[in-house]
């Protein structure tokens, strides 16, 4: 995807694929009567893909947990709620595969800043414990009115509107009122031999987010919004 030109015949099916989703997003845009889609996909390599749809202007959220948490949610049992007929669970991976995982996937993104995509950097973890602030600020980011988010003046209460997923975390299928707090459970379940492995493996950006070994480190503070850089230095 950054060096199109040299791959003649992926250039084409690529150009191809990137008509498909102009259409595709023109027609929700139409369909929905917006000017702002929020698309909830997670892999940076579809990022990559966006940046060619013409009609799109792309904006990035790039969303951080502690590689810990990510880890150690990845090894739970966690039924699809998408799957009516029988019983099927979400793929589980060793939390040294994730930690890789982590790593390549954040790393990615930077690559997209690089690229002059616009980025905006968020914490989950600041995120939940100040979900108001840091909605507002995305809100700005996106160029779009903050004064209707749907969110208690406290922040601790969140309602969610039913979406069209089709897949992914049981999260996603909720709508109703939900009450916001940080899940921390890596602290007190996880393995401290695999934690500490997690941690070594991931540190350089690890602490370049502004995380140590107990957590969050580095306060956020507000800045433009185009990387951690500009937040956490």
């Amino acid at each position: 995807m950054l060096a199109t030109r040299l791959f003649p015949r992926y250039r084409r099916r690529l150009l191809d694929y990137v008509g498909y989703l102009d259409r595709l997003y023109r027609a929700i845009a139409e369909a929905a009567g917006a000017t702002i889609i929020v698309d909830s996909s997670k892999h940076a390599s579809f990022a990559f893909l966006l940046r060619h749809v013409p009609s799109v202007d792309l904006r990035v959220i790039h969303l951080v947990r502690d590689s810990r948490g990510v880890a150690h949610s990845w090894t739970k049992a966690v039924r699809k709620p998408e799957v009516k007929d029988r019983t099927e669970f979400m793929p589980r991976y060793h939390p040294l595969r994730m930690a890789v995982r982590w790593t390549l996937y954040n790393a990615a993104f930077h690559v997209l800043r690089w690229l002059r995509t616009p980025t905006h950097f968020v914490r989950y973890e600041s995120f939940v414990r100040e979900p108001v602030t840091n909605l507002q600020r995305i809100c700005s980011f996106a160029g779009v009115p903050s004064e209707d988010l749907p969110i208690s003046p406290l922040g601790h209460r969140l309602e969610l509107r039913p979406t069209h997923s089709v897949a992914g975390n049981p999260m996603r299928f909720r709508h109703g009122p939900i009450e916001l707090r940080v899940d921390e459970a890596w602290r007190t379940e996880m393995d401290p031999r695999i934690r500490s492995f997690v941690y070594t493996l991931t540190w350089p950006l690890m602490r370049r987010y502004g995380y140590d070994r107990n957590g969050i480190a580095v306060a956020p503070r507000s800045g433009s919004g185009q990387g951690p850089e500009e937040e956490d230095a």
